[in-house]
């Protein structure tokens, strides 16, 4: 039968898959049969026709296991008879059947306000900070006049800001 595999390939993987249908795990049969784990990668990308044969390995592993189970059972060792009928008939012969779900959430709790009520906030925030600027100005411009500033020099600033300044001396 051939693959399209070079030969050389094609030889070398007869000892993985019999590693593997001796019951080894991918990794252990690879360091039996003495190439590295990408190789195996590499040549199952290569190769998809070297699939097949792997699970068939595998398979041929789990019938004898099972095959060796069953005997010892039919030699009178009920454990190994329980092991036949737990692996063979999983969902039916399950250790623990019982489903343990466990879930964590978190939230944030947030405040909701309307468009309404989050449109006047905005404008009472900009009140204050005009409040606050005003007050600024404000007490820049007694501090020029207390300094002695004439008011015709602090007037451009008076209505610059907006402000109505009664009772300042002239």
């Amino acid at each position: 039968m051939r693959f399209g595999w070079g030969s050389r390939d094609l030889r070398r993987t007869s000892e993985p898959l019999a590693a593997l249908a001796d019951g080894l795990t991918q990794k252990q049969a690879c360091i039996a049969s003495g190439i590295c784990e990408n190789t195996l990668a590499a040549w199952r990308e290569r190769y998809p026709d070297l699939e097949p044969r792997i699970e068939a390995a595998r398979e041929a592993a789990r019938q004898k296991a099972l095959e060796g189970i069953k005997t010892a059972g039919d030699d009178g060792d009920w454990r190994a008879s329980e092991a036949f009928l737990r692996m063979s008939f999983h969902t039916d012969y399950r250790q623990n059947q019982s489903i343990n779900v466990n879930a964590t959430a978190t939230a944030q709790q947030a405040t909701i306000i309307t468009d309404e009520q989050r449109k006047r906030l905005i404008e009472m925030r900009h009140q204050l900070i005009r409040r606050e600027l005003r007050a600024g100005t404000v007490k820049a411009i007694e501090a020029k006049l207390s300094d002695g500033v004439a008011k015709a020099e602090v007037v451009p600033e008076i209505a610059e800001a907006g402000l109505l300044l009664r009772g300042v001396p002239g």
